[in-house]
Formats: structure tokens, sequence, C-alpha cells
């Protein structure tokens, strides 16, 4: 092994001269020394991109009759990258020869994870699925629905008749609203039942000066 990822400063995709996709890689002044000494003898021979991961994986164990849970570090390694050595190289030099833009971008990106101080670990994973985020669209609608009420219980208390005609606007309102986004198929997000919700709040205050004046 040459350098190690803590050598690595910076990578980012690029293009060479022809328009093709490359990698520019810049090395710290020790990893850039360590390249050089590696390379300037070894023209036209290959040099390899190591990626080794560290990860944790779940295996139930039976320990004196009881089943216990144990979770094992496991190293991957792969080989990312593998191209020939055309020059000697320093602390700057390029990844040339990529197939495509996408591949650039993941090499580049795996060399500046590889660059992280410490090996990173999985300790727990967890999947969340698509009920989660039911749930909260259909506690925000919830809350849209008990908040119009409240406000139109509250419309017809306090401004009477004037309040039950502002009611009859703000419904009407509420119904184009959706309308129009359902016109439009719109998808409703957490950020979307908060806009209607502040829609539903400065109808009314439209509402009460209509009916006011």
């Amino acid at each position: 092994m040459i350098v190690t990822g803590d050598n690595v400063s910076n990578a980012q995709q690029a293009f060479d001269e022809n328009g093709q996709p490359q990698v520019n890689i810049t090395m710290d002044s020790v990893g850039g020394d360590l390249m050089n000494r590696a390379t300037r003898n070894a023209i036209g021979r290959r040099m390899a991109v190591l990626f080794i991961e560290y990860r944790t994986e779940t295996e139930e164990v039976v320990v004196d009759g009881e089943t216990r849970t144990v979770d094992n570090r496991v190293v991957e390694k792969g080989i990312i990258s593998l191209a020939t050595i055309q020059s000697a190289l320093g602390s700057s030099f390029r990844i040339t020869g990529l197939d495509s833009i996408p591949e650039a971008a993941e090499l580049a990106l795996l060399l500046r994870a590889g660059s992280l101080a410490a090996p990173m670990y999985f300790v727990q994973e967890r999947t969340i699925g698509p009920s989660l985020g039911q749930k909260n669209i259909d506690a925000g609608m919830m809350s849209v629905l008990l908040g119009f009420v409240l406000v139109l219980c509250y419309m017809v208390v306090y401004y009477r008749g004037f309040g039950v005609i502002a009611n009859i606007a703000l419904t009407l309102n509420l119904m184009l609203l959706i309308a129009c986004m359902s016109i439009l198929s719109a998808t409703l997000t957490l950020p979307g039942i908060a806009g209607i919700v502040l829609t539903v709040g400065m109808a009314v205050d439209a509402t009460c000066l209509s009916s006011s004046v």
C-alpha cells in the first residue's frame, strides 16, 4: 500500500482536454512524496485504488442454552479503480479513461469518503417504510380539519350573522384550494399542509374585514 485515505486532501470529478470524464486528486505533502517515490520507477504498471468498508453484521448465537445477539464487525475490500501509471505522480494528479460521468462522480465520492480521519462503523441500521409518512400526513390533515371546525365555531359565536357569511366564504376558499391541487396533481406534503393552514388563517382575516366593511 502506497498511501491511505488520510493523505487524500480532495477529489473532484472534472473533464480532460478531450471532454472525457476524469477525477482530479489532491494529496497532502506526505502523500505526494510517497506517491512520487512509488510511481517514478513504475511507469507503465497498473495501480489500483482499494476501498475498505467497515460494517456491522448481527448474528444470533446460542450461549448456555440462551440465544443472544452478537454484533460482528466485518471488513470488506474492493478495487474501485485500476489505472495505468503514465508518469511520475505527485501531490496533484488525475485518473482518466473513465467510461461515464456517473462513474467519475462515484469514484471522486469514494475517494473523499476514504479521507475521513476514522473508519465508519454502522452500529445500527433502520429502514423507514412509507407508513411513517402516511401517519404524518394523516395527523396534518386532522389538524387542518380540527382547526377549520374550531374557526367556524368561533366565527359564528363571535360575529353571529357576519360569521355565517364568513364561514361560507371560508369553506368555498378551502374547497377551491383543494380542487386546484387535485387538477394540478399536486403532492400533499407537510409544508403543503402548513401552507393550507396559513391560507385558512389569512382567509379568516380577509373575510372578517370584508364582512365588517
